[in-house]
């Protein structure tokens, strides 16, 4: 069963702060976790994933919570380390 997913204030603002390309990257990885959240007992987690643009690659971490009652997935932050 997928999740819906979502922002948190803090997780958006992180997220209008990226690149244009790589705000897609993040909405494709939380589309990712929404169709299979991470099992219990947990309900904070953190997903990265590595993406290579033309002028860098990019570590990013996505910090997340797990609402199973209410079937969410909320960012709640967002980092991206660039290495040129």
């Amino acid at each position: 069963m997928s999740f819906a997913p979502g922002f948190a204030p803090d997780g958006q603002a992180d997220w209008r702060a990226l690149e244009t390309e790589l705000q897609e990257q993040v909405l494709d990885a939380m589309d990712r976790i929404a169709a299979n959240p991470p099992p219990p007992p947990a309900t904070v987690f953190l997903g990265d994933f590595v993406w290579e643009a033309s002028d860098a690659k990019h570590y990013v971490w996505i910090r997340y919570i797990v609402n199973r009652t209410a079937q969410t997935i909320t960012v709640i932050g967002i980092t991206d380390y660039a290495r040129r």
